[in-house]
């Protein structure tokens, strides 16, 4: 969690320290960090000091976790040279920020001339089946369809203003995949990692959601598979090109895990697969037909 204390005098915005509270797994605590001078972009900047709180479980009281936070409270004002009269609202957002990491259902409104005018919180995904009810509050209407489609089926799709569709496993070779096309003259127009583990409804599913997209002229499916497997993608493809004929020419690539047995699914499919074994050239051929 970050946030920016503003001192201020009067209506102006006089001295901005930055202060954050992040998780510090090694030490099982919060570390509560503050950086005197800096300018809002000062996330990776290294800070001036920083206080341990206690992580405590939920049925200890709150008041071990405000003791603390009021400790580095008042370094935080000496710090940054606040009067003691404005200690206390000061304060407010160190302890309000404590008490939604250990209590995530309290909520604050701060008052006075040192207030908390910004903040960022990130709830992490893994952390959705405990959390369900901060989860149900997201809003989701702003979100590409294929966007929210892909994460319904736990697979990563992020939208690009290129012409190639992308179909790969692994956010690292999804990447080397987008620099393939950039090398070979042409633009991405997505980001759809399948993940480990993918099954074959995915596969068939992921395919239709590049097909969906009206920028896209051709696919290139890239995959190096560990645990993932060749065939079963292959069989996925298939299985989609089956039921919904390709829009586009599509470029495919499978190595790894069962790669043979899936480029004889791909063969013997009789359906028009550009089959190629370097990355390379299959990227160039994307690119060429995607011209």
């Amino acid at each position: 969690m970050w946030m920016y204390i503003f001192r201020v005098i009067g209506s102006q915005v006089n001295n901005v320290p930055y202060m954050a509270i992040t998780t510090a797994a090694a030490l099982i605590g919060l570390q509560t960090h503050l950086l005197t001078k800096g300018p809002l972009n000062c996330k990776n900047s290294a800070t001036s000091f920083s206080c341990l709180i206690p992580v405590m479980p939920s049925w200890i009281s709150i008041g071990t976790v405000l003791i603390r936070c009021g400790c580095f409270s008042l370094r935080l004002c000496l710090q940054i040279s606040i009067p003691p009269e404005e200690m206390r609202p000061a304060a407010a957002p160190i302890v309000v920020l404590s008490i939604m990491i250990t209590q995530p259902f309290s909520l604050f409104t701060d008052d006075g001339r040192v207030v908390a005018v910004d903040a960022k919180i990130n709830f992490d995904d893994n952390a959705q089946f405990r959390q369900k009810d901060i989860f149900a509050l997201d809003d989701t209407s702003g979100i590409d369809p294929r966007e929210k489609e892909a994460a319904d089926l736990n697979l990563t799709y992020i939208d690009m203003d290129g012409s190639i569709g992308c179909m790969v496993n692994g956010a690292g070779l999804a990447m080397a995949t987008m620099d393939l096309i950039m090398l070979s003259g042409g633009r991405p127009a997505n980001f759809l990692d399948l993940g480990g583990g993918v099954g074959q409804s995915q596969v068939s599913a992921a395919l239709r959601i590049l097909e969906s997209d009206p920028k896209v002229k051709a696919i290139f499916v890239n995959v190096f598979a560990g645990i993932v497997n060749c065939a079963t993608v292959a069989k996925g493809i298939v299985a989609a090109c089956m039921e919904h004929p390709p829009k586009h020419p599509l470029v495919i690539r499978l190595e790894g895990t069962n790669a043979a047995q899936a480029k004889t699914i791909l063969e013997e499919s009789k359906l028009p697969f550009k089959i190629i074994n370097d990355a390379d050239e299959a990227a160039k051929t994307a690119v060429t037909l995607a011209q």
